[in-house]
């Protein structure tokens, strides 16, 4: 995404979109199967920091089979559930 990039193991994403108590975004499957990716981090406008192991977000995006014909899987988030794509995730606030 042009917008984001892996940086130290970090990919850091600024998710905009809130609908229905869900955050929804999208992330490329060429990062998902980056060698570097070891932890995503998602800013929510408005709202918290949080980080996101790869293995959590690889086990959700290949659970929910939500790939797009274009390399894409949309994710969505529900932060009072600390679910992801309906998967419980372990969700690391920053300060």
């Amino acid at each position: 995404m042009k917008d984001s990039k892996i940086q130290d193991g970090t990919w850091t994403h600024r998710i905009t979109t809130f609908k229905d108590g869900i955050w929804r975004t999208i992330i490329e499957k060429d990062c998902l199967t980056d060698d570097r990716f070891q932890r995503a981090r998602f800013v929510f406008d408005g709202g918290p920091t949080v980080l996101v192991s790869a293995e959590d977000l690889r086990r959700v995006c290949d659970v929910s089979k939500a790939q797009s014909e274009l390399g894409l899987y949309w994710l969505y988030f529900d932060l009072e559930k600390s679910t992801l794509n309906d998967q419980s995730v372990h969700f690391e606030t920053e300060a």
